[in-house]
């Protein structure tokens, strides 16, 4: 006979008998293959000049990838415009 069990028994089914208790249950298989990314090549970096551009310099930003989409891509370049690599490092918190 186990004391507790007998003694919370009553207590829960009058306290919460109409309410729907549920759980979820989370599958916890291990994933077997997991994609890694890529390291970046290392490539020196040029120091830009700080400040306000002096007159008649020019200083661009090169065009985004939308940019260069609407001048005149075809559907197989921006195809293979696109990055097919892992860039990004593991998801530590999933749930």
């Amino acid at each position: 006979m186990n004391i507790p069990n007998v003694f919370m028994q009553p207590l829960s089914e009058g306290y919460l008998a109409k309410q729907l208790i549920g759980h979820i249950s989370r599958d916890s298989t291990a994933i077997s293959v997991r994609e890694k990314p890529v390291k970046k090549a290392v490539t020196p970096v040029v120091k830009k000049k700080r400040g306000r551009p002096e007159k008649g310099e020019e200083r661009g930003k090169g065009l985004v990838r939308l940019e260069r989409q609407s001048a005149g891509m075809s559907l197989a370049q921006m195809k293979a415009d696109l990055p097919t690599l892992c860039r990004v490092g593991v998801f530590h918190r999933i749930h």
